[in-house]
């Protein structure tokens, strides 16, 4: 089947519902009035009409995502990454686009064109790239604190955004997308601890971690604290965890 808007329509109709139909593993597409939405995991992750096709990643810039969005991507165009940054590529005249969610083609005389207002800009990629390393330092730094016991476990005085938590069980940061305070805590080198249990509760670590975790946090006498063997796993996993979930938060990763 090919990916564009035509045989994805007929491919629909064709099935039992008539409205939509699996297309891939864990991908659905779907008949909205003229439009056909397609839908990876829980997000929309392409529009696609008879002469238009928006793109979105929905943060989730991961390479199945982008393999995805791929499919959609008309001709002459394809995405790829570049130092975690996607881009927009058009082989015919070997431009170069930053991909922005909601980035669109449109079909002309029977030729596809981007919408050039779509895309992102240098300035844009310029603040990924300048995110992407403050989150590294910090998810660096913030394991560190952890593992040498300078980082108490979760409490009153946590950051309000990051320890709140709402019916949809998420922090109040994430329910209202607030990003403007994890560039604070970058700024001001404030670790707080809640922001792991958001971390991990959005990016697991094992069983094994999360006892390393109660060691470090719970554990009264620090010279007693069974850290053993596998500490720089625990390092590793934490540190994974929190760089995914706070990518996610500004929808860089």
């Amino acid at each position: 089947m090919n990916h564009n808007y035509e045989s994805i329509h007929e491919y629909i109709l064709k099935g039992r519902s008539k409205i939509d139909r699996k297309i891939a593993n864990n991908t659905t597409a779907r008949i909205e009035k003229d439009k056909i939405i397609i839908k990876y995991h829980s997000s929309d992750i392409a529009e696609l009409t008879e002469s238009t096709v928006k793109l979105y990643s929905d943060g989730y810039k991961t390479y199945t995502t982008k393999e995805r969005l791929n499919w959609y991507s008309p001709k002459p165009f394809s995405i790829f990454q570049n130092k975690g940054i996607w881009y927009v590529w058009n082989y015919e005249n070997k431009s170069e686009y930053l991909f922005e969610d909601g980035i669109t083609f449109i079909k002309s005389d029977g030729k596809w064109e981007l919408n050039q207002n779509t895309c992102g800009s240098l300035l844009a990629a310029n603040r990924i790239k300048s995110l992407r390393k403050k989150i590294n330092e910090y998810s660096n730094q913030y394991v560190k604190k952890l593992v040498d016991g300078k980082l108490p476990s979760p409490g009153a005085g946590d950051c309000w955004y990051c320890s709140f938590q709402t019916d949809e069980n998420k922090s109040m940061g994430e329910s209202f997308e607030n990003t403007n305070h994890f560039e604070s805590h970058f700024d001001e080198k404030y670790y707080v601890p809640s922001l792991l249990m958001n971390a991990i509760r959005f990016s697991p670590v094992s069983s094994f971690s999360n006892s390393m975790i109660y060691e470090l946090w719970f554990n009264p006498n620090p010279e007693n604290r069974d850290l053993g063997w596998g500490l720089e796993i625990f390092k590793t996993q934490a540190k994974s965890s929190i760089r995914k979930f706070l990518l996610r938060q500004f929808k860089i990763g």
